[in-house]
């Protein structure tokens, strides 16, 4: 399958394959049960890479665009992430990215399915509460829900997402893997895996939404950044950068997502104004009752 890099792409050339074993997996910091499965890992100048080739999948050039795509757009929300490079093993292209996995520190798979932002934040408080460490994860976390809420990105969740603990506290590790970008429809509700109930409704805005809103000023900031993405210059910048070739046939789609999770955030915001309005209303003449009576 022609892949969407051209002759002019510059390739880092991975010759060495780390081998399987218990000793390997260690000096990686991987759960060897991770290595079985994913069993991708080169040595190039005394450092580790991990390879994702693209292979005949009809999807595979649109999984390599996630990935560039979805380093620039975590840069955008100053989230934590890997930097892929093209690559080759032999006559096979790719895409490689190197091991951010610090030795010092305990890795722990951090599922998003399972765990809510609240779960989390009873996690932390419980085993690492001091006020130091704090916004080693707090405000990574809120940026990643923006993150999340614009992207769709899905599996976010057991070894895709993790949290790092050293002596400076708990943090988020960078973000690995955007095969499944721009792919889960939220549809008419902003839902995001960061809850276990709906982080907001077109209808009723959920307590835990405006809990996010109330308590974390920096949270609208992190959410409202995603109107001034400019999708058409990300993707031009990703074309030169890497040097691609035949890949603008994927970019309407991109460009379609783009602006349907904007007008969706447009509404949202405009249907929150009315409830809050309304509320306000409610409450208003709730008093003038009272004073009256």
């Amino acid at each position: 399958m022609k892949t969407i890099f051209s002759p002019d792409t510059k390739f880092m050339e991975l010759t060495t394959h780390i081998p399987l074993s218990k000793k390997n997996a260690h000096n990686i910091n991987i759960d060897y049960r991770i290595m079985k499965c994913y069993n991708n890992w080169y040595s190039y100048q005394k450092q580790y890479y991990y390879f994702k080739e693209i292979s005949n999948f009809p999807y595979d050039n649109i999984f390599t665009l996630n990935h560039l795509l979805g380093e620039k757009i975590a840069n955008y929300f100053q989230i934590p992430t890997v930097h892929f490079v093209p690559a080759k093993v032999g006559n096979e292209e790719g895409i490689a990215s190197l091991n951010f996995r610090n030795p010092n520190c305990l890795y722990q798979p951090y599922n998003l399915l399972e765990m809510s932002f609240f779960d989390t934040l009873k996690f932390y408080q419980e085993n690492f509460a001091s006020d130091n460490h704090e916004p080693h994860i707090i405000s990574p976390l809120l940026r990643l829900i923006a993150f999340h809420i614009y992207t769709d990105l899905a599996d976010l969740s057991d070894d895709n997402l993790l949290l790092s603990k050293n002596a400076d506290g708990l943090s988020l590790a960078p973000i690995f893997d955007y095969d499944l970008l721009f792919t889960h429809d939220f549809d008419v509700n902003l839902t995001s895996y960061f809850y276990n109930t709906p982080v907001c409704s077109f209808e009723i805005p959920s307590k835990n939404f405006e809990y996010l809103l109330v308590s974390y000023t920096e949270f609208k900031t992190y959410l409202t950044s995603f109107i001034d993405i400019d999708m058409a210059k990300i993707l031009k910048e990703i074309t030169e950068e890497y040097q691609l070739t035949d890949c603008e046939r994927y970019f309407d789609e991109y460009k379609e997502e783009d602006e349907i999770k904007k007008n969706l955030y447009v509404a949202y915001i405009y249907k929150l104004l009315l409830f809050l309005i309304n509320s306000f209303n409610i409450f208003v003449r709730a008093r003038f009752s009272i004073r009256e009576t």
